[in-house]
């Protein structure tokens, strides 16, 4: 929170959060997307945290699902197409405040760029369905499954750094159980 990014590497996963900084003011509704230089909106949203929170019926955004207080931290994960170049402008509104009443927030100050470097960077990681293995998925991309490699991912750390750039992986990120 204190190192603002500035920056985004098209195709990868960006983790976008909101955060309530004062006690009781939490939002309990939201509408927040991302608009290119054609000021269209444009990525893919997943949510980190419970999904029941929050859908996505309204095509490229985020909307709350309801209107509960959302937890003092939010996150969600948005990927624009690795072909994308431009700026990203993001966009919310926030509803504070009781039911039917309340206030509206813009809080709208978060502005990305595309990395300057982008070639190079080849994609490692793969999500699967329920029940396939490494080896289905390595298949079903051309590729042979490293073993070591994968064993070698044991942090949450390491999830972080290697994986969530290509696969959004819902927290907490547990290494082994037992």
């Amino acid at each position: 929170e204190n190192a603002k990014t500035t920056t985004y590497t098209p195709g990868e996963w960006i983790t976008i959060s909101i955060r309530a900084k004062r006690y009781n003011q939490q939002y309990r509704g939201i509408l927040m997307y991302a608009r290119g230089d054609d000021g269209q909106k444009i990525g893919d949203w997943e949510f980190v945290d419970r999904e029941s929170m929050f859908h996505s019926y309204c095509e490229n955004s985020v909307l709350h699902g309801g209107a509960e207080l959302k937890p003092y931290l939010t996150t969600w994960r948005l990927r624009v197409p690795a072909s994308y170049r431009g700026a990203l402008t993001f966009e919310a509104l926030l509803k504070v405040g009781p039911a039917n009443t309340g206030e509206f927030y813009y809080p709208n100050d978060l502005r990305l760029t595309a990395r300057g470097n982008l070639a190079g960077k080849d994609q490692r990681w793969y999500k699967g369905k329920v029940g396939q293995s490494c080896a289905q998925v390595c298949q079903d991309q051309d590729m042979v499954c490293d073993d070591a490699r994968l064993n070698n991912v044991d942090t949450p750390a390491k999830v972080e750094r290697l994986v969530t750039p290509y696969v959004n992986c819902l927290l907490p990120a547990v290494a082994r159980c037992g």
